[in-house]
């Protein structure tokens, strides 16, 4: 019998240590499985998503400054989808007006899509004057025509041009409205 309280004292010892390595071991799944999900959510903003501030009334009253933006990279872009893109080192925001095969113009009163004047529901009177484009302009695959909707700011493709796919940083699918702060 002596044995066996041996073998028990022998045994107790030993818990403490397997204590202590099934602690490390949780301790190390845990780091593990949050840098995976970390990783996970850090590719899904790089390459699916991205979260943008917007900075001005540029696109008043749709969005407004100090909106964020959550944007979706993938899948095609249409005419009236508001895009974030990259001019000159910053994000700015807009509303895709006309894409690859599109005709666009522009007289005293308004901008002509493929012969017509644009039928949407702008506030602000939209003009072409001194624009970037050499009009009429048809656009060729992987260009766009991207417009504010506060039309009076003219820091859109009627200063900048085109604006090309590898500009576009994502098609807007929700708007987190700042207030306050």
């Amino acid at each position: 019998m002596n044995n066996n309280n041996n073998d028990v004292t022998e045994k107790q010892p030993n818990q403490k240590p397997d204590n202590r390595k099934t602690a490390k071991k949780a301790a190390l799944h845990l780091l593990i499985k949050l840098a995976v999900i970390a990783l996970i959510i850090s590719l899904t903003l790089v390459f699916i998503f991205g979260v943008f501030r917007l900075g001005g009334n540029n696109m008043y009253p749709a969005l407004k400054d100090g909106d964020l933006c959550v944007t979706y990279k993938l899948g095609e872009y249409h005419s009236d989808d508001v895009v974030a893109y990259r001019i000159d080192d910053e994000i700015r925001f807009g509303r895709i007006i006309a894409r690859a095969g599109d005709t666009i113009d522009g007289d005293e009163q308004g901008i002509l899509l493929n012969g017509s004047y644009l039928s949407e529901e702008v506030f602000y009177p939209t003009q072409i004057v001194d624009t970037q484009l050499n009009l009429p302009y048809t656009l060729s695959e992987g260009e766009f025509v991207v417009l504010n909707d506060y039309r009076s700011d003219q820091s859109d493709s009627r200063t900048y041009g085109v604006i090309n796919k590898k500009a576009l940083k994502g098609k807007v699918i929700f708007i987190f409205r700042r207030r306050g702060f």
